[in-house]
């Protein structure tokens, strides 16, 4: 028989978790405007359900109550086990949880090296810009610290206007817009595709940005390449992510401009020094954010919220699933609408523009049907018909004898040095 004793801690247990499921969902009801809208629904679901099922669990009978209270705690304990587990791991093997590039950052100026993190355009989303500017590339002549796939942070040093280039030559005969995979993200310096086609003796640059979408690359053409008018743009799309960014994208009004106004322009490529002061009035915050997490509270805080056990189950999640199919979209009107109004900007200067399609590792990773994949024949369907010339690179994956092998640890992420040079090799050939 169950004391009262028993039944008061247990009511107690039942009661925090029903207060910890209320916390959830007002703290992410306030904060909800730091988010890309679409992303918060799973969390707002379970902590309301949860906080359902622990208000009607404090009705159960006295057994009942007591059972599902020590089945709470011992999932609870677990959790926090595993999580001290993995922060002494981390302590012996800084492979399980590396230092972010604001982490790096810090280490390299405290060095004397003028660096800067890359910045991701699509964290201004939410804000629409920063102080009345939508910056669509990092700081410029940096150290630009970039990200860790390999076992090493890439560093390249920018350009000019924040890319990853040299210094600009008027005419380059080949301009790349795209997110990552086309600013090179997680290789050295020039072993990324616009690298490859310079070491090939083409004049490329890259207008690439992490985290880009459809609407970022549209207003980052006619922002920069537009002043360069190329001969040839390659416009890099990414199967894994560039539909569902283009729906984030769509909520800023800025972005929005670019689409419904064929006149609009932030003018950034002369607002170089206004760029780099707001980035970095906005590295300064988020740096400071991040290097409470090196303190003693930070670390806890950081504890508490199984921080440690939720990455490392991220990265064994995406063996069975990846993020990007999960968040995947069909291509609708305004994607059209974007490549239409690119194709024409391009034909205006008396360039061409081609589409590259770029494969995500969840095309190799399994047994995928390979034109439904992603909407992969949808979006080729549509590139053609707006008569855009396709250099459709799942080629060089798909005939490669071991496609994993063109992926970091062959695992989800960028291509290696390796994957950016076939890639650069094919669109060489077929340009």
């Amino acid at each position: 028989m169950n004391s009262p004793k028993l039944v008061r801690i247990a009511n107690l247990i039942l009661g925090a978790g029903g207060l910890g499921c209320m916390s959830i969902l007002v703290t992410v009801f306030v904060r909800r405007q730091m988010h890309p809208p679409g992303t918060l629904w799973k969390y707002y679901v379970l902590s309301a359900a949860g906080l359902l099922f622990f208000s009607f669990s404090l009705r159960w009978s006295a057994a009942n109550k007591v059972r599902l209270a020590l089945l709470c705690t011992s999932i609870v304990f677990t959790l926090y086990a595993a999580e001290v587990i993995l922060i002494i791991l981390s302590a012996t093997s800084p492979t399980l949880v590396p230092p972010d590039k604001f982490h790096v950052t810090r280490e390299l100026i405290a060095k004397g090296i003028q660096a800067s993190p890359v910045i991701n355009p699509s964290a201004f989303i939410p804000s629409d810009g920063l102080n009345g500017i939508f910056p669509f590339a990092s700081q410029a002549n940096k150290r630009a610290v970039y990200c860790n796939e390999s076992g090493h942070f890439t560093v390249f040093t920018s350009d000019e206007h924040g890319f990853n280039n040299p210094r600009w030559e008027s005419n380059p005969e080949i301009v790349l817009i795209g997110d990552s995979f086309a600013e090179g993200a997680c290789v050295d310096s020039g072993e990324d595709m616009a690298g490859q086609l310079r070491h090939s003796g083409r004049n490329a640059l890259t207008l690439g940005g992490a985290g880009a979408g459809p609407l970022i690359e549209l207003a980052t053409l006619r922002e920069y390449a537009t002043h360069l008018k190329p001969k040839i743009l390659l416009w890099v799309y990414y199967e894994g992510n560039d539909l569902p960014d283009l729906k984030n994208e769509e909520t800023s009004p800025t972005l929005r401009k670019y689409l419904t106004d064929d006149n609009f322009s932030q003018n950034l490529i002369g607002r170089q020094v206004e760029i780099d002061q707001v980035l970095t009035v906005y590295i300064d915050e988020v740096s400071r954010g991040e290097g409470q997490r090196d303190r003693p509270w930070g670390k806890l805080v950081d504890a508490l919220r199984l921080t440690a056990l939720r990455t490392r189950w991220a990265k064994v999640a995406s063996s069975y699933g990846s993020p990007e199919e999960l968040a995947a979209v069909p291509p609708a009107a305004d994607f059209n609408s974007v490549l239409q109004k690119a194709n024409e900007q391009v034909k205006g200067w008396g360039g061409r523009m081609y589409f590259v399609y770029l494969p995500s590792y969840g095309r190799y990773a399994r047994r995928v049907d390979e034109n439904s994949y992603l909407h992969r024949q949808e979006v080729l369907d549509l590139v053609r018909g707006l008569n855009i010339p396709v250099i459709d690179a799942h080629q060089v994956f798909a005939t490669h004898p071991d496609p994993l092998s063109l992926f970091p640890n062959r695992q989800l992420g960028h291509y290696t040095p390796e994957g950016y040079r076939l890639v650069a090799e094919y669109i060489r050939g077929k340009l």
